[in-house]
């Protein structure tokens, strides 16, 4: 499974991933509505909206963290994250991607802050 790496306070490289179906196919994503990066620390969830990357039909959507990830309400602390995709349908059908497992998210603190 995908093991993705990142400092705490940055918002660059944007998270980009290409979802596949259970049998490697690339996903359509023409038909997605909305996409919802999950993260999941522990009994923390952290819900974050995720965009859709040019052609949709490439199936790679992407997630830039913004300065409200590191600072006001919960923000994100260092640790071993779970991570998951939902795609929102047009009509309301979800898929959750990876279908099996996770994506580990691992946030370390950042040195320089």
């Amino acid at each position: 499974m995908l093991t993705i790496r990142f400092k705490r306070g940055d918002h660059r490289p944007k998270i980009v991933l290409a979802l596949q179906d259970n049998g490697g196919a690339i996903l359509d994503l023409t038909p997605v509505s909305a996409v919802s990066f999950v993260f999941k620390l522990g009994p923390l969830l952290y819900t974050r909206t995720g965009a859709i990357e040019s052609p949709a039909t490439d199936g790679k959507v992407s997630y830039t963290f913004v300065s409200g990830d590191w600072s006001g309400g919960t923000p994100f602390t260092p640790g071993k994250y779970q991570l998951e995709v939902v795609l929102t349908f047009s009509g309301g059908a979800r898929l959750t991607v990876p279908t099996d497992g996770s994506i580990t998210f691992i946030l370390e603190d950042d040195l320089a802050t």
